[in-house]
């Protein structure tokens, strides 16, 4: 047997021990019985990947009354392709036999640059400043046909706001 057999064998003994079903399991954690009978036989090759495979672990430890984050820590030293690992990653990673494999791919970090929200406050200070400078032009043009340049200019700014929450 291997560690993955033997994590899902436990969880079944645990699940047969308190006398609880599958269905029962998965009717209060949603999870489809399909998924759970994979993951007590030791084969999660068609679970979702990364936080989904963490969160249906954590709800099925929670189901049969275990420690949640223990079982999901379980979890991911058993399936390490499954289930990504909560820190960030290194530049390598082991196998499900203790083998230290290198990790390829891009990582997706929410961190923005320093320098992009000075860019993105600038181009948005530089477009309503451009914005309000047509309007002045506007009304100058009207002004000069006889319309009241406040007026005009009024007019002209209110119907740019109008467009642009529109």
């Amino acid at each position: 047997m291997n560690r993955q057999t033997d994590f899902g064998d436990k969880l079944r003994c645990e699940r047969e021990r308190r006398g609880i079903t599958l269905q029962a399991i998965a009717q209060s954690t949603k999870i489809a019985p399909t998924l759970l009978t994979s993951l007590e036989r030791g084969d999660c090759s068609r679970w979702p990947g990364g936080v989904y495979s963490r969160a249906y672990v954590r709800s099925y430890a929670q189901a049969l009354g275990l420690d949640p984050k223990r079982i999901a820590d379980e979890f991911c030293e058993c399936f390490p392709a499954t289930a990504w690992p909560d820190e960030p990653a290194s530049p390598e990673s082991h196998d499900g036999e203790g083998n230290i494999v290198e990790v390829e791919g891009l990582r997706l970090t929410l961190d923005p640059m320093p320098g992009d929200r000075w860019r993105r406050l600038g181009s948005g200070l530089a477009a309503r400043l451009a914005i309000a400078g047509a309007a002045v032009v506007v009304a100058g043009a009207a002004s000069m046909v006889g319309v009241d340049f406040w007026m005009a200019l009024s007019a002209t700014s209110l119907a740019a706001m109008v467009r642009h929450l529109v």
